[in-house]
């Protein structure tokens, strides 16, 4: 009785011979395809029409983005105010030797007004900064347009 040999079945290898291709920079590709639109005459009006409506639509975000800043340091420049206006009336009461407990109505009455104000304007204006900022973010989502652009090379070579 003889003993079969468990051999292996043979590994067998392809290889594939892909041309590898020379790298090409992906801004030579954009210059490429801007080339050929401006080629066509129908492709560069085109290329005209949604420069134009990019222009656009980049200003008015700019312009939705000052006025939202604008908004939020208005915020920010009350509330300080507030803080300076308190600390002068504290330091005025601390550092007042004629006050009395019959004149003490007069910085709290101050105190009180300028809290008062300052509650109403920081909300109307709260209220203004949550507008023009969902007005910004439905502008910005709308127009798929994204200030600053991710490369402004290329955006000036296309405007």
């Amino acid at each position: 009785m003889s003993k079969a040999s468990c051999s292996s079945d043979p590994v067998v290898t392809v290889v594939i011979d892909i041309p590898k291709k020379d790298p090409v920079n992906e801004d030579e590709v954009k210059a490429r395809h801007l080339f050929d639109i401006r080629a066509d005459k129908n492709l560069n009006w085109l290329l005209d029409d949604w420069q134009k409506q990019f222009k656009v639509a980049r200003d008015r975000i700019e312009t939705k983005t000052t006025r939202t800043n604008n908004a939020k340091n208005d915020l920010y420049q009350w509330i300080g105010f507030f803080s300076v206006f308190q600390g002068v009336v504290l330091t005025a009461v601390a550092q007042s030797s004629t006050l009395g407990c019959q004149q003490s109505w007069a910085p709290a009455a101050l105190s009180f007004i300028a809290s008062l104000a300052t509650v109403v304007s920081v909300h109307f204006k709260l209220v203004n900064y949550r507008e023009l900022n969902a007005s910004l973010l439905k502008e910005t989502h709308q127009s798929q347009v994204s200030v600053p652009a991710k490369n402004p090379a290329f955006l000036s070579m296309v405007l």
